[in-house]
């Protein structure tokens, strides 16, 4: 089966981004010639093995050598790696920790900002309990304040229309 077959050529003799049978070419891995196979991404040309010497029946054999290169990175999940909550010094302090290149100095470090910002957190947090229960000790006291306003603003209703019906009472 003819290479053409598979693949595409454009006028640059380079390979399309066409579809093929492979898929989409995204760029061209390789162009053929005669004497060499010559990679088109990094520039470098391999030379075909040799043929073997003419005997009777003669059988052509055509090598491609297609080059992949896949990364993938994977990062361990937070439960595979085990982080201890109290950090045990070994001997030798400064000691290189494989697991995350740090120090355990710097651990300590670490630990000591964390324990800060953990009893800065908490004071900020009942600093916010005591503003919420004095703003909720004012409430109480303005609402009382207008209860008893409004008491006195009633009683003195009352009085006022105790003082006229006595008043219309003397005069009839």
């Amino acid at each position: 089966m003819p290479l053409n077959h598979f693949f595409r050529y454009n006028n640059t003799k380079e390979l399309s981004t066409r579809p093929t049978a492979f898929g989409s070419l995204r760029r061209p891995l390789l162009c053929l010639t005669r004497s060499s196979f010559v990679d088109q991404a990094s520039k470098k040309t391999f030379q075909t093995p040799p043929t073997p010497p003419a005997s009777k029946t003669t059988t052509t054999t055509t090598t491609i050598i297609t080059t992949t290169t896949t990364t993938t990175t994977t990062r361990p999940s937070c439960h595979s790696l085990p982080t201890p909550l109290t950090v045990h010094k070994p001997d030798g302090c400064g000691k290189q920790d494989k697991r995350r290149g740090k120090t355990f100095d710097n651990k300590d470090k670490d630990l000591q900002l964390l324990q800060r910002q953990l009893a800065a957190y908490e004071k900020l947090e009942q600093a916010w309990e005591d503003r919420r229960k004095d703003h909720h000790q004012r409430e109480r006291y303005m609402q009382r304040q207008l209860r008893d306003t409004h008491l006195g603003l009633v009683e003195l209703q009352s009085q006022s229309d105790h003082r006229k019906w006595l008043m219309c009472r003397a005069r009839s």
